[in-house]
Formats: C-alpha cells, structure tokens, sequence
C-alpha cells in the first residue's frame, strides 16, 4: 500500500509527481528510477515519465494499492491530464483509490461503463442506527439513551461529522436530552465547521445559488431558475453534485433534488442575515411558481413559512375542498391554525370549510359556532350577492348534514332545499350532496321513487367533479336504498363503483371517504352469510375510517360490526363495539347515531 495525503501546494505537475514516485519507491526503490530522472530535467515531458513508470509498474509480482487522500485539492489542469492517462495505461495488479470531496475532473462516465470503477459515496457512508451507538456510545463512550441516539441520527441523516460535532459538546452538557432535540445547524461547533470548509470553499456565484435555494424544501433546476433568476441553475445543480455538497437526488431522472437538513438550515441563517427583504421576494417567486405548475400544496406550505397569511388564506380557500378530501379534516384544521385569528376570522369562506372539517371529525357543536359565525359576517359585510348566495348556501348544505344526522329528517330537507336555491350551478359538489341528503330524506318518509330519482341526480352531478366524498354519499345513498329494497347485489354493484370513482379519481381504492363503502359492502357480505367477507370488510373500512376521523360513519361501521360479531355468537366483542359507537355519537351530538345504538344494544 502506498498512501499520499494531498495538500494545495501540490497542485504542481513536478511536486506531484516526484511525492507520487517517493510513495511507489518506499516500497521498492527500483520502481521509476529512470522516470525519476525525466521529472529532474529542467523540461519536463510527462508522458514520457509516465510511460517509464507504467512499464516498472507492470513488472511487479504482487498487487499495489495507491491511495490518494483529498485529491480535490489538486486543481492542476495538466495533473488531472497526466493522471487520466496514467489511469488509462494502467497495469491490472495496480489499484488506485481516490478520497475526495468533490468529483474528480477524470473520465469517470467512462471507467464506470467498463466496469473498472467502486464508487463508495456519501449514502453508503452515512451511519446506521447501530453504527451511531457503536460510534457514540463505544468509541466515544458518551453513554446516550437508544432514542436520543435515534434523534441525533435523524438530526444528523447518518453524517459521521455531524453526529462527532454533536458529541464533543455533549461531553459537556448535563441536559442531553433537551440538548440533542434542539441541535440545530446554528450550534458553535456545526456552524463554524460549516462556515470553514463548506461556506468558504464556494465560489461566489455557488454560494449566492445556494443560499437563494436555501429556503426550498425541494427543487428542480426550473424552480431554482424561477427564485434565483439564474439561467444555469441547471449547471448549478450539476456542481453542487460534482462537489458532493449535502445534495440529494430525490428521484432517479434526478429532475428534483433536496438539500441536507443541517446545510440547508446553515444557509437559511446566512439568507436571513444578508436580506430579509430579499428573503420575502425569493418566496413569493417560489409560491408563484408552484401555483403555476399546479403544486398548490407546497405554494401553500410557502406561503406559511413566508409568514404571508393573506396569501395563505387565498390559497387554503381555494384548496380547502381538496384538502378535506385528500387528506383528511386533520390537515385541514393544521393549515387553518396557521393563519392568525384576525386573518381566519374575516373570511368566511374559510369559515365555512372548517366547519365542513369539524363536522366530519365528529365536532358537530363547534361546527354549528362556525356556522352562526359565518352567517353573521355575510349578513354584515358588503359583500358581492352572488358570493354571499354561494356561501349561505354553502351553510344550508352543512345544516341540512347535521340535522340529517340529528335525526331532523324534515328539517333537514327544509334546509337541503333552500341550499339547492342559492347555490349556484356549477357547484357540483355541495349540490350533489346536498341531493343525496334530499333522497335521504324521501327514503326515510317512505317515497322510495323520488328518493331514488334524487340519489341519480347526485350521482349525474358527482360525474361532473372528482371530488370523492360527496360520490362516495351519492353512491352510498343509494346503495341503501338497494339494500332497503332487498336489490342486494345492485347495492354490491354500486358500492364497487364508488370504489372504482376513488380509484380514478385519487389513485387508490383506499382514501379517506372510502370506509363508508367497505363498511356498506360488509353489510351486504353479511346479508349474504359470507360472514369472514364480511368481517374482513367491515374492518378494512372501519380502519378506514379511524386513519381518517370519520366519526359517523366509524359509528355506524362499529353497529355493522356489533350485529355481525353477535351472529357467530362473539357478544363481549359486540358489546364492546357498541360501547364505542356509543362513545363517538354521544361526543358528536348525533341523536340519530345514539337511537341507532339504542335500538341495536
């Protein structure tokens, strides 16, 4: 083994070389004693030095391994010339391994096409949760609980550097546990090893690159072009790669790419210091952008960070529905709690959206204040009359759903009509809702034709939007009418298609709205006595339904539950269902869930 440690001074073709030779002849002194005397004339040919040393080389009987430690400091155009031919005449038993920072200058494309390339990159040398605690805890002998070493992992992606910086304080400090929750790349010892061999090895041109993108969670060589109106951002991108600099490739086209999170958060700090105004504009450059490639959720996520709550309020407005169908009333309640009260409380529209979300996670009570709220604000602002004709009819739809579930049946249709009025056409989602709740309301008094008509009218309506929960209560709806009607495997059919609609619509069969189908199609699995169907459904769609905080439908997936566990003779696991039911309809006010209970305990 040869090994070379590499400096800045050594970026001289002479220096290079004749440190390069010394290492060969330590091992055998006739190695490159006629090379040696090219390297001592006062003209220099290279090529013939290396050709004289390649053919010592080959001559030798065992294998040689020459190592060359942070080769990234060489930045001689002529060695990096000498040393790709120097690879390419190379022997079979001569074994070269660079360690370096940065990509080398060499035809690296080429040797990993011929198979005569190892690449071991910073993937593979970030630490395992093992490796931490034997770095830690063995050889550092620091004593750190399993968890804290897990979060200083996560802290730290696995970077030997990072997690080493952090314990040399840690030796020190008598609160380990707050100190490793609060690591973060403003700490002395991370940010001074930051500042002095990553900050200050850019040039200028990389580091105001990388300190513009700094802020994006995620970016591709377009968004950066959009924030930083740099026309090579791609290039950019490139040479954060070559130079290894906390760079990660999100996919394999490598079109999207992430920064480390200590490095980003590094930089952030140095962006807030050099303009907060500048800071500002480069946000609002990545929202627009984001919003024109149809990005809405991280324009929104943007527009939090930018503190920007107007914007903020603009966008959750106009994604609210998405939101609540994609991802559940949980996430649609985080992103409303980000808006301060004075921004959230003048807009009822948002209002309104929370309240759709408080419904479906059972706060029926809180709901209905929302409501009352939103009422108030279009009754006294000046507000356009068709806006405020779509947002009371936005609030009718939502009443005409909680009486429904109050057991109100007339109320409720009162309510669904009035709706149906004042929302304007092109509503399709609340009005196919609000037709379903109508046909609810018909089915219930008996008047199982027009029931029906309605529930087709909200089905034709739900066609006209992708909008999976309200095809998942029109399909629904009527699937039990099927099933009233004793038509149990027209019901089967119309819960495979409300299936079938998420599936197109979203991508997957298993989405927030669509525990009502699996608990609908357990119900009729039970109908049929294929009783480990109908188990294997009503699970599916209750966890469904728990994932999702679906409270009314959990209740009634709960009763469905209940009667099939008391068929094949399980009464403690029927009784314990029902106690649950019981629990979320007493929680959401529903005295039409707590009748159900009651009639079936």
């Amino acid at each position: 083994v040869s090994w070379l440690s590499l400096e800045e001074s050594d970026s001289n073709p002479i220096i290079f070389w004749t440190y390069f030779l010394a290492g060969m002849q330590r091992l055998d002194p006739a190695i490159g004693q006629a090379a040696q005397a090219a390297l001592q004339s006062q003209n220099l040919d290279v090529d013939a030095f290396l050709i004289s040393l390649i053919n010592d080389l080959s001559s030798l009987e065992q294998d040689l391994y020459v190592i060359l430690d942070d080769y990234y400091r060489i930045d001689s155009p002529e060695i990096h010339r000498s040393f790709e031919f120097f690879i390419e005449h190379l022997p079979s038993n001569i074994h070269l391994i660079l360690i370096t920072r940065e990509d080398p200058p060499l035809a690296l494309s080429r040797l990993r096409a011929r198979g005569q390339l190892v690449e071991i990159r910073a993937s593979e040398l970030q630490f395992s949760e093992f490796e931490a605690e034997q770095f830690v805890n063995g050889l550092l002998g620091l004593d750190i609980p399993k968890n804290d070493i897990l979060a200083l992992l996560n802290r730290t992606e696995g970077w030997p550097t990072g997690l080493r910086l952090a314990s040399i304080s840690l030796r020190a400090e008598t609160h380990r546990h707050e100190f490793i929750e609060a690591f973060s790349a403003s700490h002395r010892y991370l940010a001074d090893y930051l500042m002095d061999e990553v900050y200050h090895r850019m040039d200028e041109s990389l580091r105001d690159f990388v300190i513009k993108t700094s802020f994006l969670r995620r970016f591709s060589p377009d968004l950066c072009q959009a924030v930083t109106g740099d026309p090579n951002s791609f290039l950019m991108i490139q040479r954060l790669e070559q130079l290894n600099l906390f760079l990660t490739p999100l996919n394999n086209e490598r079109t999207w790419f992430r920064y480390h999170h200590l490095f980003r958060e590094f930089m952030q700090l140095r962006l807030t210091e050099i303009d907060r105004q500048l800071t500002s504009i480069l946000y609002q450059r990545a929202i627009q952008w984001n919003i024109e490639q149809g990005f809405h959720r991280e324009a929104l996520e943007y527009a939090v960070e930018s503190k920007d709550f107007e914007q903020t309020a603009n966008l959750l407005e106009a994604l609210s529905t998405g939101i609540l169908n994609r991802e559940g009333p949980a996430a649609l309640l985080h992103w409303i709690a980000a808006l301060p009260h004075n921004t959230f409380d003048r807009r009822p529209t948002l209002i309104v959206a929370k309240a759709w979300a408080l419904t479906f996670d059972g706060r029926i009570e809180d709901a209905e204040k929302c409501l009352s709220r939103a009422n108030t604000i279009i009754s006294n602002q000046e507000i356009e009359s068709n806006t405020k004709s779509t947002i009371r009819g936005y609030i009718n739809a939502l009443r005409a759903h909680h009486l429904f579930f109050k057991g109100k049946t007339l109320e409720c249709m009162d309510f669904a009509q009035q709706a149906l009025q004042d929302l304007p056409a092109d509503e399709y989602a609340i009005r196919a809702q609000t037709a379903a709740f109508l046909g609810s309301g018909y089915r219930y008094l008996g008047q199982m034709q027009t029931a029906q008509e309605y529930y087709a009218a909200a089905i034709e309506i739900s066609e006209k939007t992708e909008n999976v929960n309200i095809a998942n209560i029109s399909y629904g709806s009527l699937g039990e009418l099927y099933l009233e009607l004793g038509l149990l495997r027209k019901a089967m059919q119309t819960y495979q298609h409300m299936l079938e609609f998420a599936e197109k619509h979203s991508g997957s069969k298993d989405i927030p709205f669509s525990g009502f189908a699996y608990i609908a199609m357990g119900r009729t699995f039970h109908e049929w006595n294929r009783i480990e169907e109908a188990k294997q459904s009503l699970v599916k769609g209750i966890a469904l339904c728990r994932e999702w905080r679906q409270a009314q439908t959990l209740a009634i997936g709960l009763i469905e539950l209940a009667l099939l566990e008391k068929d094949i003779g399980n009464f403690d696991a029927a009784r314990k269902a029902l106690q649950e039911a019981r629990q979320i309809t007493s929680l959401s006010d529903s005295q039409w869930g707590t009748a159900m209970v009651d009639a079936f305990e």
